[in-house]
């Protein structure tokens, strides 16, 4: 009989040859779709980390013609600038919230406190229908003085009760006053909203 050992070993060495490979082929998927998810995780939360932060930081810059002065303001309040030489600033949303932004000069030897006072008698009276009027109180705006006051108002036109807080604000070239406007029923919706013109207002 003839010897077909020699035979039987080659095939075992086939055989044994065959099935490493099939599990190197194996580990090498795994090992190439674990590192595959691994880098495209980190990818995925910095995308993720990238939209919250903007998502958060959406605001809008408005800026007077020459470019002087600056506020930057939420994108939540969808505010439209339209220019008017009597402002610096004039922007307003369909929601009929308004922010004026103008500039007077300083009076020398007449202190800010007796400019506002004389600013809220004159402002209330041209308002025929005004209630809520508040007393002058004194700000403190990064580190300058301001005076403000506020009072209610029925807009006859559209029959809507509003509320309209005036600011003026002593920086080293003069006075510049804020008149924030908006509808009373949404007194909650603008709750900070004159904290962040204030403090979002820029002088170059």
């Amino acid at each position: 009989m003839e010897d077909f050992s020699g035979y039987r070993k080659l095939n075992i060495k086939k055989v044994i040859i065959t099935v490493a490979i099939l599990v190197l082929l194996v580990v090498s998927i795994i090992v190439f779709a674990i590192s595959r998810k691994m880098e495209r995780q980190p990818k995925e939360n910095k995308n993720t980390q990238v939209v919250e932060n903007n998502t958060e930081a959406k605001t809008q810059i408005f800026k007077d013609l020459d470019g002087r002065v600056s506020v930057e303001l939420p994108t939540k309040y969808n505010l439209t600038q339209s220019h008017n030489s009597e402002y610096l600033i004039k922007v307003s949303s369909p929601e009929n919230m308004s922010i004026y932004i103008s500039e007077i000069e300083k009076i020398e030897g007449r202190p800010l406190s007796s400019i506002a006072r004389a600013d809220k008698l004159a402002y209330i009276e041209s308002y025929n229908a005004n209630s809520n009027v508040s007393d002058i109180k004194e700000l403190n705006v990064n580190g300058n003085l301001a005076e403000t006051y506020s009072f209610h108002y029925l807009d006859e036109n559209l029959n809507k009760a509003f509320c309209l807080q005036v600011v003026l604000l002593e920086l080293d070239d003069g006075i510049y006053v804020f008149d924030i406007d908006y509808p009373l029923d949404d007194l909650s919706l603008y709750k900070n909203l004159v904290t962040e013109v204030l403090e979002n207002f820029i002088k170059y």
